[in-house]
Parts: C-alpha cells; structure tokens; sequence
C-alpha cells in the first residue's frame, strides 16, 4: 500500500456570487466557509442573518488542490 501525504499547503479554488474568479489558500483539514472567512472574503456566516446571504456559497463548485 502507498502512502500519501496530505500535509503541506493548499489551494482552493471557485467563483464567488458574481462569478469572478477565487483563488486562495486554505487549511486542510478546514472548510470552505472557513478559508473564505480567513481570506477575508465573507463574514462569519453564524452571527445575525449571514448565514441567508451567503448561501451562494453551497451552490457553487469548489476544488481544493496541493502540489
């Protein structure tokens, strides 16, 4: 059996609601909203009424990639 790693750093990729392009770095374990919230890009989606606006977020294809 071989054994791969997964430590190291990560990347993941999408389009936001207005559909331009995303690209940052993310933790792994870790979520999307996570490193969204980490990048700065959205707000905490569990304080008021967030979580509404950003249910885009579970409608769009996300892809988490490492070299």
């Amino acid at each position: 059996m071989k054994k791969l790693s997964l430590n190291g750093k990560w990347k993941l990729s999408g389009c936001d609601n207005k559909d331009k392009e995303i690209s940052l770095q993310a933790s792994v374990p870790g979520t999307v909203h996570t490193a969204l919230i980490e990048g700065g890009l959205i707000k905490d989606p569990f304080y008021g009424n967030n979580a509404e606006e950003l249910s885009w977020i579970e409608c769009k294809e996300w892809v988490y990639e490492r070299v």
